[in-house]
């Protein structure tokens, strides 16, 4: 990797960016014109070490600046009536194809853009592995309502480390009763490519024969359990289904 520009290197460019005026849009979010706050960076010069760490590549990639929307439009036609001159004055939310039009505030309201939905039919089939005598529980992965992804950042937030601190192994109570496992009880997860340990938690929301388990918590990783096996068409890994057998987590298999 190269070294990062100087800081008067990137001096200069913070001035040069800060000078232009840049849009943006999101899915689900007006299309805005962001505003220049200052002209120069001068008095609050940045210091060497603070562009230390970034890589030239990533200076010299991160931003994309259009002189006008024209080439926005020539690529995306449901831009077509918004401008810099009408950013200037109003957030549009796109499909805006025309100058006239108002913009679309609820996208789908009445119809869909191209028309009616298409329905692609496909044929059904199993997941790469089913459960067996050896496995006979499915494991899915599901998304606690406290916490995101790996947890990078809201394990970091106290209040919902307090609502939910560690993994749990949600469990049918038909299942639970079958493995001698009672609600609150330490488990071992296990699948032909590694185990986990949680504790269980007994619940009808989880139907007879599955188990799920969040992937929040680095101290019982559960993706090491789950499947990469690919989709043979969309080259996706099957990551939400597998084969697995709970245990005791003092018991020996």
């Amino acid at each position: 990797m190269r070294r990062s520009r100087s800081a008067s290197d990137m001096a200069r460019i913070l001035a040069s960016k800060r000078a232009e005026r840049k849009h943006f849009a999101r899915i689900l979010a007006p299309v805005k014109r962001t505003a220049t706050s200052t002209d120069s960076v001068h008095a609050g010069e940045p210091k060497d070490h603070a562009f230390d760490a970034i890589p030239e590549p990533i200076v010299q990639t991160s931003t994309y600046s259009f002189a006008d929307t024209k080439e926005i439009v020539d690529l995306t036609p449901s831009y077509g009536g918004i401008s810099y001159e009408r950013l200037e004055t109003e957030a549009l939310q796109w499909p805006c194809p025309t100058k006239e039009h108002p913009g679309t505030p609820l996208l789908h309201k009445d119809t869909f853009s191209r028309g009616k939905g298409r329905f692609m039919p496909l044929e059904y089939k199993p997941p790469a592995e089913m459960p067996d005598e050896e496995y006979p529980l499915i494991l899915t992965t599901e998304r606690s309502l406290y916490h995101y992804h790996t947890s990078t950042m809201t394990r970091k937030v106290k209040g919902l480390n307090k609502l939910r601190p560690e993994e749990l192994v949600e469990i049918n109570p038909a299942d639970a009763t079958k493995l001698g496992v009672s609600d609150g009880q330490q488990v071992k997860v296990v699948s032909r490519r590694g185990e986990v340990k949680a504790k269980a938690k007994v619940t009808q929301a989880s139907p007879p024969g599955v188990v799920s388990m969040t992937f929040h918590f680095a101290e019982s990783p559960t993706n090491q359990l789950t499947n990469p096996a690919l989709d043979p068409v969309a080259k996706i890994p099957e990551l939400k289904v597998c084969a697995v057998r709970v245990e005791k987590s003092d018991s020996i298999h």
